[in-house]
């Protein structure tokens, strides 16, 4: 199925953005966002963060803490899907991230789930869910 090149575009500006962040730099991530108050954040550490103030106040927050330690964590999304009809897309993907903390790598898989809408023209992310996924049984 895949994602259409337009959905492809606004995922590769997300994932971008997050290697910003855990540099220390949030503007791309707060760029990419939209800045109603239906926007919801679901991380994979848990916690809701819901409306425009919130979100920009924890991404805010996440570059602050990275900034002291630049480049420890590093996202990518492999398994693209995703839809768009009219102003609104969805994508689903797996997400690779690999942190590296005190000398040591390790890498894990999160499932994330975002939701856009057209605003002005661009596709602004209006919902993140990403969690873990299931163990293998």
């Amino acid at each position: 199925m895949g994602a259409p090149p337009e959905l492809q575009q606004v995922t590769a500006r997300f994932y971008d953005a997050v290697n910003h962040l855990q540099c220390g730099d949030p503007a791309p991530m707060l760029a990419v966002w939209s800045h109603s108050a239906e926007a919801t954040n679901l991380g994979p550490r848990g916690g809701r963060q819901q409306g425009w103030a919130d979100i920009a106040a924890y991404f805010m927050h996440a570059a602050e803490l990275a900034a002291g330690s630049p480049g420890a964590i590093a996202a990518s999304a492999i398994d693209l899907v995703g839809v768009s009809a009219g102003d609104l897309a969805y994508t689903c993907c797996t997400e690779h991230v690999r942190v590296t903390r005190h000398g040591e790598t390790k890498q894990f898989s999160a499932r994330a789930t975002h939701v856009y809408r057209r605003e002005a023209g661009s596709w602004k992310l209006l919902h993140r869910h990403a969690d873990a996924p299931p163990a293998a049984e």
